[in-house]
């Protein structure tokens, strides 16, 4: 899956190359899963997730990858958004390049509380 780009009030998780809904993340939604990928597989690139909104978030148990094997994939938590998770990695293999994270607007968060 190349390409993909959520709309403003949908999270969405990419892990090796499929796409999976996860219900709203936006302006007061909470998602949970055990793991969180976004461009997990090598040809997943291009992707963005958006978790925007006071009270929306995006709360994995486990890892969160932005770009596992995937290349210019992209989080942007916004106005409120917060994402938690295990370990946070952007760009984990070796080809997995020009990943990254935005941490934008008052009370927005990304809390990495493992490794």
């Amino acid at each position: 899956m190349q390409g993909l780009t959520t709309e403003v009030g949908l999270v969405w998780a990419l892990s090796h190359d499929a796409v999976e809904y996860l219900p709203e993340g936006s302006n007061g939604g909470t998602v949970f899963s055990s793991l969180g990928a976004i461009g997990g597989g090598t040809t997943a690139s291009n992707n963005s997730v958006f978790v925007t909104g006071s009270h929306s978030g995006w709360n994995n148990s486990g890892d969160l990858y932005v770009g596992y094997s995937g290349a210019g994939n992209s989080l942007t938590i916004a106005d409120g958004g917060a994402v938690y998770n295990a370990s946070g990695d952007i760009g984990y293999d070796t080809g997995a390049s020009s990943n990254s994270v935005t941490v934008t607007g008052s009370n927005s968060v990304w809390n990495n509380n493992g490794d």
